[in-house]
């Protein structure tokens, strides 16, 4: 028989604590009911998941697959675009993006019934979680979250987990190459300008002269904002030296239209009017001979 593989579910579910609606991200190992990251969350998006997960991914290691739903954090419902298509690939999330990274499978649920246990598992959270917070006094965010670390998950995992068949941790060790700040972080891709300068959120970048590889304008720079909302430049796997900027220098016509400066520095433009041009649509008109004019003496 080949390995079984363990399962794990991520959910990102909206909870009402004390009238103040807040998210929360769990991390679920469905075969046996056991909670293994959960916290509360101000904005159910992108990098709050990514920050879940890489404190789950630092205590535990990396797991074999994710069970999740199809939600847009997740899956990209839409058709590949014309890059995609050539380098036939398919559109990714970044958080699906990340876990191929890191060697994780995604698994996508066709309905909420595929995800039984870890629906169930909220509405038990739901109910208990609530009641437990109000039992402690707690009614801010931070405090809830390390009640949940501390208290409430081991204290729920000794009630309803269950024993799994095998006992066997099908957790991988994260690798050298794995560098979480690299992985977890949003990946975007920017074409260089002719100034060496890039847009990337209504933010202006120079890239500095002194790099350590050979980069030219036009060329694709990745863009990776991390975690703690820091911005690093890439090209060719190697991080490069920029300067943030208020604005975009100041860019004469000419530099912004090459070809017609080449054009007219090398001389060779032409001088022979267009075609529509007025000067071809213009008949001069023939003036009738004009009559000698008598003087009066000659008269």
């Amino acid at each position: 028989m080949g390995k079984k593989k363990r399962i794990f579910s991520v959910e990102l579910k909206k909870q009402v604590v004390r009238e103040v609606e807040t998210g929360a991200c769990g991390l679920t190992e469905a075969a046996r009911r056991y909670s293994l990251e959960a916290r509360f969350i101000t904005v159910e998006d992108t990098v709050n998941l990514m920050r879940c997960t890489k404190d789950y991914l630092n205590v535990n290691g990396r797991p074999v697959a994710i069970y999740v739903d199809k939600d847009s954090i997740y899956k990209i419902n839409r058709q590949a675009s014309i890059d995609e298509e050539l380098r036939d690939a398919m559109p990714l999330s970044q958080f699906t993006r990340a876990m191929g990274e890191l060697g994780v499978e995604m698994i996508f649920a066709n309905s909420p019934q595929a995800k039984g246990r870890v629906e169930r598992g909220f509405r038990t959270h739901q109910d208990r979680l609530v009641k437990e917070l109000r039992l402690a006094g707690i009614s801010d965010m931070a405090a809830a979250n390390k009640f949940l670390e501390t208290v409430y998950i081991a204290k729920h995992n000794g009630k309803f987990a269950i024993a799994p068949a095998s006992r066997l941790n099908a957790h991988r060790p994260l690798l050298k190459t794995h560098r979480l700040d690299e992985i977890l972080c949003v990946k975007l891709t920017r074409t260089l300008a002719n100034d060496y300068t890039l847009r990337f959120d209504n933010k202006f970048f120079q890239v500095t002269r002194e790099q350590d590889i050979r980069i030219r304008s036009r060329d694709i720079v990745t863009v990776e904002q991390w975690l703690g909302g820091s911005i690093h430049l890439k090209f060719k796997g190697v991080y490069l030296r920029y300067k943030n900027i208020n604005k975009l220098p100041y860019r004469g016509y000419y530099i912004t239209h090459r070809n017609e400066l080449n054009r007219v520095g090398s001389g060779t433009g032409t001088s022979v009017p267009a075609k529509d041009h007025p000067w071809r649509r213009f008949i001069p008109s023939k003036r009738p001979p004009q009559q000698p004019v008598l003087s009066s003496q000659a008269s």
